[in-house]
């Protein structure tokens, strides 16, 4: 029997939540910060925990997370918050996901997994026609290639996983674990919460 595979959990928490009009991170939904419910989302099996974070931002939302501050020379954006945990990864591979999609299901990141294929770098889901940049799989040794993509002037998370040896699972199989719109939902303004809430 083969080994299991040995996952990390990332999640990119840096943004500026400008739409939000505050740090989301924080903002309370039923009755617990987003990031705990984030935190409470992510399977067991995980090696690590990595959230990543702008220089500036305070730690204490993310309580047993290792803290991984991303490069502001880069340009902002979630891809500078990938390349940032990857490079803090002990594991071959990493699940990727924001820290505003309170609703994320562990099947569909074990999905993930489960999916990943040899000489693949990535594995993405498709969801409504579109493919999905986050939750993704990402292998570690990508780090270097996302590098290059955003030296090139890359900016785009989904451009530069694109850009990847790239598996994607698609809209069937993600229904198949169960999975249907809510667990792609994202936070960006306030009444993004709310009707969430109802």
């Amino acid at each position: 029997m083969d080994a299991p595979a040995r996952v990390a959990a990332i999640i990119l928490a840096g943004g500026l939540s400008t739409r939000f009009g505050a740090d989301k991170t924080r903002a309370i939904w039923r009755g617990r910060p987003l990031a705990e419910h984030v935190l409470g989302r992510l399977p067991a099996e995980r090696e690590q925990t990595i959230v990543v974070l702008r220089h500036d931002q305070d730690p204490d939302a993310w309580p047993g997370a290792q803290v991984v501050r991303d490069d502001p020379s880069l340009p902002e954006g979630p891809l500078r918050g990938v390349i940032a945990g990857l490079g803090a990864c002990a594991t071959p591979l990493a699940w990727v996901v924001a820290c505003d999609q309170p609703l994320i299901e562990p099947s569909l990141l074990r999905g993930l997994l489960a999916a990943r294929e040899a000489g693949k770098q990535a594995v993405l889901p498709c969801w409504r026609g579109h493919l999905q940049p986050l939750p993704a799989l990402v292998a570690v040794e990508a780090a270097a290639e996302l590098s290059r993509l955003i030296a090139r002037g890359e900016g785009s998370l989904l451009g530069a996983l694109r850009g990847l040896a790239l598996r994607t699972v698609t809209e069937e199989q993600c229904r198949a674990l169960g999975l249907d719109e809510a667990c792609f939902a994202n936070i960006n303004r306030r009444d993004d919460l709310d009707a969430l809430s109802t």
